[in-house]
């Protein structure tokens, strides 16, 4: 699954990238210029200004990871998705969001 996060300007690059790094601490993931990837599955979240580009699997387990990312990122700030949402999506179920 693909989605693309656009969060609005008033909300720093830096703080974005910072919670992300404190996010992913301790987990399997790799990071490199923005990018973080993880070494054994096909999840990448890729931070861009103004924009997060994330590729998971279609899991229940990526779909999880995702909402709690978002959640623990932008907290109840509203963001926008590029993409039309699935009704049964997971991911974006307690996010504050509208789709662009």
């Amino acid at each position: 699954m693909y989605y693309n996060i656009i969060y609005s300007e008033k909300t720093p690059f830096r703080y974005v990238k910072k919670k992300s790094k404190d996010y992913f601490a301790g987990k399997d993931y790799l990071f490199k210029n923005g990018v973080f990837m993880h070494m054994n599955l096909d999840n990448v979240f890729m931070i861009d200004k103004n924009r997060i580009h994330i590729h998971v699997p279609e899991s229940i387990e990526s779909q999880v990871l995702v909402n709690h990312y978002l959640k623990t990122i932008f907290n109840d700030n509203m963001i926008g998705i590029e993409q039309p949402v699935q009704p049964g999506d997971i991911a974006l179920k307690s996010v504050k969001h509208v789709v662009i």
